[in-house]
Parts: C-alpha cells; sequence; structure tokens
C-alpha cells in the first residue's frame, strides 16, 4: 500500500519517506512516532490522533501515563494501554512499542518506532497527563503551546509526504490495512496478523 512506502518494507531497502522528517521538529517527531507505531502495530487512526478542535480526552486518548514497562523473554518492552478502542470500549488495549530490525549497516530502521518514540521523549519531553503524541507548536498562532497531534493534522503531513514521493493520497484507516500487508507481505503468519490487529474473528480479518 502507499502507506507501506512510507515505513518501508522489512526485508527490503527502505523508502526514502522517513527522511524527508525533521528530527529537530517537535511536530514532525510527534508525526513520525505516531505513525510509525500505528503501521507496525495495525493501530485504528483514532487510537493514535484525537479529533480537530482538539476533542482530546484522557478517558478515550492515550497519555504518556499509560506507558509501562515489562520484560519478555528477558528484554524491556514498552506497554501502552489505550483507553479507549473501537471493539473493547473503555476497557480498551494494551499494545506494545517495537523496534524494527536495524539495517545492514547497523543504522535504525528509519521507521523504527521505538526511535522515534525515544527522539520524541527527547523533543517534546510529554508529561504524564499529556497526550502521548503531545508537541509544542511554532507556528505563528499558536506559538509555544502544547498540542495534541489530531487527524486532520496528521492527515494533511501524510498527504504532503505522499505527495512530495508521487504516491496517491490515503483514508486515515490506510494505516491498519498497510499495516496487515506490509506484515503479510514479509511472511508474518496470518493468525499472528490477525493478533496484532486484534481481530476477534477470523471473518473480520478475512477481509483485510
Amino acid at each position: 500500500s502507499p502507506l507501506s512506502a512510507l515505513a518501508g518494507s522489512r526485508s527490503e531497502q527502505p523508502s526514502d519517506t522517513f527522511a524527508l522528517l525533521d528530527k529537530n521538529s517537535p511536530f514532525d517527531v510527534s508525526y513520525a512516532f505516531a505513525t510509525s507505531w500505528g503501521h507496525s502495530q495495525l493501530l485504528r487512526s483514532g487510537e493514535f490522533t484525537c479529533e480537530s478542535g482538539p476533542k482530546w480526552t484522557p478517558a478515550r486518548n492515550v497519555t504518556f501515563g499509560d506507558l509501562s514497562t515489562l520484560s519478555v523473554n528477558g528484554v524491556e518492552t514498552i506497554m501502552v494501554h489505550l483507553p479507549w478502542t473501537k471493539t473493547t470500549k473503555s476497557a480498551g488495549a494494551d499494545v506494545p512499542i517495537r523496534a524494527l530490525p536495524k539495517l545492514p549497516n547497523g543504522d535504525p530502521h528509519p521507521a523504527c518506532p521505538v526511535f522515534w518514540f525515544r527522539r520524541h521523549v527527547a523533543i517534546n519531553n510529554p508529561q504524564k497527563l499529556e497526550s502521548l503524541f503531545v508537541y509544542t507548536s511554532f507556528k505563528p498562532r499558536s506559538f509555544g503551546k502544547r498540542l495534541e497531534l489530531t487527524k486532520d493534522a496528521w492527515s494533511e503531513k501524510t498527504d504532503s509526504l505522499l505527495d512530495r514521493c508521487d504516491l496517491p493520497r490515503l483514508s486515515g484507516h490506510s494505516v491498519r490495512i498497510g499495516g496487515a500487508a506490509q506484515l503479510l507481505m514479509n511472511g508474518v503468519p496470518i493468525k499472528l496478523v490477525q493478533k496484532i490487529g486484534r481481530w476477534a474473528s477470523e471473518s473480520s480479518f478475512a477481509v483485510y
């Protein structure tokens, strides 16, 4: 899918699209973390953005305080508790932030969620009760304000990147669809992709 071109394949040379992002821009870093994590974990766009307004609330949108760490096979893993999902409602869901394999030269994958998460924390310093994807604005009208990543802002940035790469524009749901397609193309078993995407039934997953 076009969004898979944003993130690049795990088994092939990654796209240069993430290289277009400014690693020192608070918004670009927040956007890159949200997009890379959403794509790799098959999130719905509403699980990493909020409605414009912004209509952000910790009852439905993830905060930095929703993070925890646990050990999986001796490896420390960052877990994020989504307070609300389309299927589980207020029961939410726990989703990991996992690293992508490094490039052959040893550099981080340009769409590695762990790399962008660490960069986001360093640049934007989200606080416990703030949005996980909060950033400091440097636009004239909102200069210095702490803003949440809205669906509109995310979509506008995605469209501009795809335009620059001569790729077709997407809907927000393409993060989830494209992520599932990317995993399947890279040989991840169907049952595991279904589990990562939190599809409750095979019939609902079969659509993808």
